[in-house]
């Protein structure tokens, strides 16, 4: 059986910066919350500059609905991101590679899992702060 849910409306992909502190310090406390490649950063900032990988958080704006059900203080521990169009809740990330990116050390990447004229990338990385997961599950 397939079921899908709709994203909460306001949901949206907004392209990581990770040239500032700020930003870098959320990733790294979301790569804390789930234990896994924690110092990231410094690594996909240089895939980032090639074009080889692109990094997005997964945002909701901070008066959306979808976070009614939760409290103010789990609401307020959230950190924001501003872009010219607003403030966003980073309430996760997800990574979208034109290459793949293997985690052994020496191994070489799988070629035939992306595309090279990127209408297919991988996914590598995706979180979704435990605060929010129940928004896009079912």
């Amino acid at each position: 059986m397939t079921h899908s849910k709709p994203p909460p409306p306001g949901a949206c992909l907004i392209p990581m910066n990770l040239d500032g502190p700020h930003e870098c310090a959320i990733l790294r406390a979301q790569r804390v919350i789930c234990g896994w490649k924690i110092e990231i950063a410094q690594k996909v900032r240089k895939q980032m500059a090639e074009g080889q990988r692109t990094l997005y958080w997964i945002c909701l704006p901070p008066n959306s609905e979808a976070l009614s059900a939760y409290s103010a203080p789990d609401i307020a521990e959230l950190p924001t991101i501003t872009r010219e169009q607003g403030v966003y809740l980073p309430i996760g990330h997800i990574s979208l590679d034109k290459q793949d990116w293997p985690e052994v050390e020496g191994m070489e990447p799988e070629v035939g899992l992306t595309s090279p004229d990127g209408s297919v990338l991988t996914i590598t990385t995706l979180f979704v702060c435990t605060v929010a997961i129940s928004l896009f599950l079912v």
